[in-house]
């Protein structure tokens, strides 16, 4: 191979690698571990399973597949929501990005290759990634990518519906995770799997109120809960327990859930017919106070 056409391969590969990777300026951000050139080469051998292993790799912590609802779940910080918009199926794009970054590597050492040999083995290479590439660019690639990622032998992306809000103790803000049993704020973890979330952040000074009832964080709330119940301050205390029991929250408004409501219905602490038409009243005043 002459050294002018040895120059121009190299130019070929550095062109596409440096389109390519301008491209991919707006794909999901993630932090995954270390990735050496052996193993996307091992991945490269494997065809399409490779494709879901590296995938896994990349993405392990970032994305999850819900086996049970056939759903996959992203990360958001703190929490796991569903992956309604295909992001999923977009940060597939990073597994090209891995493929490019290896062909730019073998670029550069087919560029200092003297040896005939060695140097159609690079070029050889170089095309089997390309052609990885284009099929990883379309439907049926990325999806083949996507299935792999869920069904390896080990390390596979995958779930059941059982995994999810396993723990009823914690709950999900907009600003970290808080475990009831203890009233504290922190960091969310991937493999805690929760997905009951409030879109408010927790209010950090209010560990006293989680613990004892006082200072509430939550006044005007605090006064709806005792007016639907007459006014009688045991059973106003009862639901304030009974509502953080449940982890439905007195924070920023959020109403509690239908199946909390109903069982306090059917234990006489909430009237049913009468007091619907006062709770939404009280409910309005709450809004527009604030």
């Amino acid at each position: 191979m002459t050294e002018t056409a040895t120059i121009e391969i190299r130019r070929q590969v550095e062109a596409r690698v440096n389109l390519e990777t301008s491209e991919m300026g707006d794909l999901p951000k993630s932090e995954p571990e270390a990735i050496s050139s052996s193993f996307t080469q091992e991945r490269l051998q494997e065809n399409e399973l490779g494709d879901g292993g590296l995938f896994a790799r990349i993405q392990r912590g970032q994305f999850v597949f819900d086996a049970t609802a056939g759903e996959w779940l992203v990360w958001r910080g703190h929490y796991r929501e569903r992956d309604f918009r295909g992001e999923v199926l977009a940060a597939v794009e990073q597994v090209v990005g891995h493929y490019l970054g290896e062909a730019k590597g073998l670029g550069r050492q087919l560029a200092a290759s003297k040896d005939e040999a060695q140097a159609e083995l690079l070029k050889a290479q170089m095309k089997r990634i390309g052609r990885r590439i284009d099929r990883l660019r379309t439907v049926k690639g990325r999806r083949a990518c996507l299935e792999f990622a869920t069904t390896l032998a080990e390390g596979a992306l995958v779930i059941t519906g059982e995994q999810l809000d396993a723990n009823p103790w914690l709950l999900a803000f907009s600003n970290g995770v808080v475990d009831f049993r203890v009233g504290q704020l922190r960091d969310g973890q991937p493999n805690e799997y929760i997905t009951k979330a409030s879109p408010f952040p927790f209010l950090e000074d209010c560990s006293d109120y989680l613990t004892t009832g006082n200072n509430s964080p939550c006044p005007i709330l605090e006064g709806f809960v005792l007016e639907i119940v007459c006014g009688d301050q045991a059973k106003a205390d009862y639901v304030r327990r009974a509502f953080w029991r449940r982890s439905a929250i007195w924070v920023r408004g959020w109403i509690p859930r239908r199946r909390l409501s109903m069982q306090l219905i059917r234990s006489g602490l909430l009237p049913t017919l009468p007091t619907r038409l006062r709770v939404r009243n009280a409910l309005a005043k709450c809004w527009a106070a604030g």
